[in-house]
């Protein structure tokens, strides 16, 4: 929690939850439970739960940040960056650091992280 906290800190970024965890429990309780863990900043929203495609095409997570982004909730986003651990995210992957879940968030990540928010700032 500490490394998500340096990178909030250090960018002002907003948090929108697009892992499994949303579908597990409201957006409310997800924000009591990480605030009790020491996350600085309230998640503001949660991506969409999409599944498949009318004809049947699987989505992934990376097709949900890209529905949520070109939502209402999604204006005014000049950068984003997804923290992935395991899954591949499609068009989505060249804004994603990958985080080795047996180690967490490093220092390291949030660098990289931190320059996608600041040195792309309108690189999609």
């Amino acid at each position: 929690m500490q490394q998500v906290n340096a990178l909030l800190a250090r960018t002002h970024a907003r948090v929108v939850l697009s892992s499994s965890w949303r579908r597990r429990a409201s957006l409310d309780e997800r924000n009591e439970l990480l605030a009790s863990r020491g996350l600085a900043r309230r998640m503001i929203d949660a991506t969409p739960s999409l599944y498949r495609t009318p004809d049947g095409v699987r989505l992934t997570r990376g097709d949900e940040i890209l529905a949520w982004l070109a939502s209402a909730a999604g204006e005014g986003v000049e950068a984003f960056v997804a923290l992935e651990d395991e899954e591949a995210l499609g068009e989505v992957e060249a804004r994603c650091v990958r985080v080795d879940s047996r180690v967490g968030l490093t220092e390291e990540d949030v660098a990289r992280a931190a320059e996608m928010l600041l040195g792309r700032r309108a690189g999609r």
